[in-house]
């Protein structure tokens, strides 16, 4: 074996090339149905202390047919150990839907439990358990529920994939939520295909195995005379991953190994290099009728735009119209999607589509507008890391525009009548995106285009019983700002500014007013009056106050000791608050914390300035978070960085009695 590794933004990757110097692993098989005491009784030697649930088995594999499909076949086994573990018993199943790509087939499911006199029983699952819909214009699940389920029980179920391309192979991930005792995935690869598995995670393998195989061997394999060989990637005792604070998407760092198709080189013919290189990948999406084929003219395109800039010549103005047409007037059905199966002059008139229709609608109407607009294929952060090593168009479920104006870049997502020009939905930034264009598409990075920033100040009035009144006036721009647009839409407003006060115990709001929130590229301010019988503790003559009574880090989110993955701000923050106190007549300053500063060089920094005066106290807090990814190695400084941030927002001003 010749392993390349490559360590991209704290993502371990292994792209692992195939040569004969594996050694074998020992090979471990379960029937389906043969479920037995031992079952019952197993257990992983890793994280079962906190586990709900534990993989027993998980076994997949792989082959190509004699019509170039690619099969792939999957049986998992696992236990119920509690209650909190009951939820491992709604299972999805998800597949490429689009053009019947791929198809679910085989499907079966039973679940094993104990009676009071200490019997397996069995109970199956029939056709009609399982259900299929669809989640996307691209992607659908078939799901099922297990019935009767218990802790103690234990599950199993089957599947097969049957996809019409070979290089649509499903990744096989060899870690989860919980412990695993087993994991193998099996590729049966014929000479004639190269497969160059790429593996990102930090389980350590066991030494892979190859063996050859033959037609004889798997009735229906595709036939070469060159044969073909058998691939086993085995992982045993794999502790759980589960997702910590500010991760992107912890299926990102699991471990995970996926196949690109790199080679095809049939008996006596010349080899080809499959399509599965970024270039190539650029030049077939430009040609996909429901892809590159969606960005033409028409005369019902050309007519609306030329309706909307009728008096518009600056280019900045016109693509500003142009955005707030099509996310105010057309409706995004919540459906992710980096194709498009209708026409734009089609959603012309029926004002709603995907994600991927309505992004080529933009593009269309700002090229019709003379601008230069292109499509930029994403994977949004649920969906998971665009993977630069693994070149095939499944990874992709979302498309936003790159246009240039100006000479400068702006990205465009139409997800949200709210979000203002040039800010991207915060499920779109995830590192990168494949910018199409004729003849040089290429990977570009997407980073979050502005900050989660806020500006606020309050003015508090004390009375000698610690009770009091209280000014808010406060200023959210970018992310903050689109935020609390999101938020004051759920609720009303008192409710937003309940919630937006939450650290004031025994609120009570007198007036509120808003502005800014119609206006989606202004900033939105807010303004309250508000009351409380407890902003200070009364203890004997004394009056314990913490001025932070908003933006305030109640606790550490960084609570484990270490960390193997990268914390994933998703956007810098930048947040100033002061407080300006007056004390109650006959009170004077007892004791002042002390104005603390402290960074991490350029990446973030806080401090909280007191200041005394006639008038009373001054409180200055301000903490910014200028960058957005931290590797596995800086985890230890930043959880000290909060530790000092929240311990220094916790510290109380004593006020005395004269």
């Amino acid at each position: 074996m010749a392993p390349t590794s490559i360590r991209a933004r704290g993502i371990f990757l292994i792209v692992l090339f195939i040569y004969p110097t594996w050694l074998a692993a020992q090979e471990t098989a379960y029937k389906y149905g043969d479920v037995g005491e031992h079952d019952f009784t197993v257990a992983p030697v890793a994280g079962l202390e906190s586990a709900n649930a534990f993989i027993i088995y998980d076994y997949g594999e792989f082959y190509i047919d004699d019509r170039l499909n690619s099969i792939f076949t999957r049986h998992k086994r696992f236990r119920v150990l509690n209650e909190a573990g009951l939820d491992y018993g709604n299972i999805s199943i998800r597949y490429v839907s689009h053009r019947n790509l791929q198809e679910v087939r085989q499907l079966k499911a039973q679940v094993f439990s104990k009676d009071e006199n200490g019997r397996i029983q069995r109970r199956s699952l029939r056709s009609r358990d399982f259900f299929r819909e669809s989640v996307n214009s691209t992607i659908s699940v078939v799901k099922f529920t297990i019935p009767d389920l218990q802790p103690g029980s234990v599950v199993e179920f089957s599947y097969q994939i049957n996809s019409k391309d070979p290089v649509y192979i499903p990744s096989w991930s060899f870690q989860s939520a919980e412990p695993t005792l087993y994991s193998e995935i099996s590729a049966f690869i014929p000479n004639a295909l190269r497969y160059d598995p790429v593996y990102t995670g930090y389980v350590r393998l066991e030494p892979p195995n190859q063996t050859e195989y033959f037609e004889r061997d798997r009735p229906g394999i595709l036939h070469t005379a060159e044969g073909g060989t058998r691939f086993r990637y085995v992982a045993t005792d794999v502790p759980p991953m589960n997702e910590e604070a500010f991760t992107a998407n912890i299926d990102n760092y699991r471990a995970t190994i996926r196949f690109n198709l790199s080679r095809v080189q049939f008996y006596g013919q010349k080899a080809q290099t499959a399509t599965n290189t970024w270039p190539a990948l650029g030049k077939r999406l430009m040609e996909d009728s429901e892809i590159g084929g969606r960005i033409k003219s028409s005369r019902e395109l050309t007519r609306l735009a030329q309706t909307l800039i009728a008096d518009l010549t600056d280019s900045l103005a016109i693509a500003k119209e142009i955005y707030s047409h099509v996310t105010s007037e057309y409706t995004w059905d919540e459906r992710y999607s980096y194709w498009s199966s209708r026409r734009s002059d089609d959603l012309i008139k029926e004002k709603r589509g995907n994600s991927g229709e309505l992004a080529f609608l933009l593009i269309n109407l700002l090229r019709e507008a003379g601008l230069d607009a292109q499509p930029v294929l994403i994977s949004t952060r649920d969906n998971g890391i665009l993977l630069p090593v693994y070149p095939i168009q499944s990874q992709f479920n979302h498309v936003i525009t790159r246009l240039t104006v100006g000479g400068k870049h702006v990205f465009l997502d139409v997800v949200s009548p709210i979000l203002p020009f040039g800010l991207l939905n915060v499920e779109s930034v995830n590192e990168r995106g494949f910018l199409l264009v004729e003849g040089a598409s290429e990977l570009i990075p997407i980073t979050a285009p502005d900050s989660y920033r806020n500006r606020s100040m309050i003015t508090l009035t004390l009375s000698e019983d610690g009770s009091g009144s209280g000014m808010l006036q406060a200023s959210a721009s970018g992310y903050q700002a689109f935020s609390l647009r999101e938020d004051i839409k759920k609720d009303d407003e008192h409710a937003f500014y309940s919630t937006f006060l939450n650290s004031v115990k025994n609120l009570s709001i007198d007036t509120t007013s808003t502005t800014g929130l119609d206006d989606r590229d202004s900033p939105v301010v807010l303004n309250a009056e508000f009351r409380s019988s407890t902003f200070a503790e009364p203890a004997g003559e004394l009056l314990l106050l913490n001025p932070i009574l908003i933006h305030r880090w109640a606790e550490n989110p960084f609570k484990s000791p270490s960390r193997l993955y990268p914390i994933d701000f998703p956007y810098p923050y930048e947040s100033t608050l002061v407080v300006n106190i007056t004390l109650p007549e006959g009170y004077v300053v007892e004791t002042l914390p002390e104005s603390q500063r402290f960074s991490m060089g350029p990446d973030a920094a806080f401090s909280i300035i007191y200041a005394q005066n006639e008038a009373g106290i001054q409180a200055m807090c301000t903490y910014r978070i200028q960058k957005t990814q931290f590797l596995p190695d800086q985890y230890a400084a930043l959880q000290a960085f909060f530790n000092r941030m929240v311990e220094a927002q916790q510290q109380q001003i004593v006020l005395k009695k004269s």
